[in-house]
């Protein structure tokens, strides 16, 4: 307040400053509340993306909470006849996991349960890509030699 009684206007920075503020809280809200329809239709796009991008074609449902369960339904993948992978098939792929043993442990203490139905896989192993040659350790005695004795 002046000395007149009057109050000072609020400065511009701090009105666009406290608007900023409650459309942040308002986005983090939207996104607690719909979290799962926003995971799985990343989990949706990102799979077939990610399949494409070796040569695959993959169609799949998603479903359950993404963060403790996940279960994909009529799950078709395939790259052709020419691909390593021709052809798979499955019915029913359900995944129960603890998302903090996960982040915390790891993955070999998250995993509680996996159920696997209707599962038709054709696989051509010869045509699977060729991996890179990995070089040799190099031994102890090829890393250290005395200098000739005149």
């Amino acid at each position: 307040m002046t000395k007149d009684g009057e109050t000072k206007p609020q400065s511009r920075l701090w009105k666009w400053m406290r608007r900023l503020f409650l459309g942040v809280l308002g986005l983090v809200l939207l996104l607690a509340l719909f979290h799962r329809p926003l995971l799985r239709s990343v989990l949706s796009t990102a799979g077939p993306w990610a399949a494409e991008s070796q040569g695959l074609n993959l169609a799949w449902n998603v479903a359950g909470s993404i963060l403790g369960d996940i279960e994909l339904s009529d799950v078709e993948v395939g790259g052709g006849a020419d691909h390593w992978l021709p052809q798979g098939q499955i019915g029913r792929l359900t995944l129960d996991y603890d998302l903090w043993k996960l982040l915390q442990e790891g993955p070999d203490h998250a995993l509680s349960r996996v159920i696997l139905h209707d599962v038709a896989v054709e696989i051509d192993l010869r045509k699977l890509p060729a991996s890179e040659p990995t070089a040799p350790e190099p031994s102890p005695s090829d890393s250290f030699s005395l200098p000739p004795i005149p």
